[in-house]
């Protein structure tokens, strides 16, 4: 459910491709699909490495 709203969410120009988005998928993975979309990069980063991993969007 999260990868589609962010896919839908980058559809209607809610955020571009010089944005930072976070999605926080909390299930195993094997029902998000692929994570890779065109024009758009995703980092994978372990649960205990979440905090940093936002903290570096962010700031």
């Amino acid at each position: 459910m999260a990868t589609a709203a962010v896919r839908e969410l980058a559809a209607v120009g809610e955020f571009g491709p010089d944005d930072d988005v976070a999605a926080i998928l909390t299930g195993s993975g094997y029902k998000y699909g692929a994570t890779e979309v065109e024009g758009l990069s995703v980092r994978e980063v372990d649960r205990a490495d979440v905090p940093d991993a936002v903290r570096d969007i962010v700031s």
